[in-house]
């Protein structure tokens, strides 16, 4: 067995002794809104075939940034940003890659975008970290089991 084969193992493991739904990415079900956020982090889910990126920044001010990338065939078809009103805040899109910047402070804000590509690819930090287990995914909430993390565009 190869290493990070057993890393995984090891770390499944432990996310089920702690009780954490922690999840291999390829497996992640994005259907559905994940529940209101205690504290910061980012919701990801899909509905009526757009994607939604919703970050909070609980009590703090925080800096979201990372991009959602199309991989193999298709391409990402539209994106825009949840609130208009920008404060400085920057993200940019092509048809294969969202990137964006958002400062949030006692809030949210996000990112919504349609792609037809068969998988994507997400990378999200969080005051320049990445923290897969404040990401939630889908109406389960599950998190990504690494960061960057794919979906399939189901």
């Amino acid at each position: 067995m190869s290493s990070k084969v057993l890393v995984k193992i090891l770390v499944l493991a432990v996310s089920v002794l702690i009780g954490a739904t922690f999840v291999i990415a390829d497996s992640l079900d994005p259907h559905g809104k994940p529940d209101p956020l205690k504290g910061s982090g980012y919701r990801v889910w899909k509905a009526e075939g757009d994607w939604h990126i919703l970050m909070s920044s609980g009590e703090n001010k925080r800096v979201f940034k990372g991009y959602i990338r199309c991989l193999g065939n298709g391409r990402i078809t539209g994106a825009w940003s949840v609130k208009a009103d920008k404060r400085g805040d920057h993200g940019n899109w092509n048809e294969r890659e969202v990137r964006f910047s958002m400062t949030v402070k006692e809030d949210k804000d996000g990112v919504d975008f349609s792609a037809d590509c068969r998988k994507l690819e997400f990378d999200l930090l969080m005051d320049d970290e990445r923290k897969p287990n404040r990401v939630f995914v889908g109406s389960g909430g599950a998190h990504p089991y690494e960061m960057p993390f794919r979906i399939d565009n189901q």
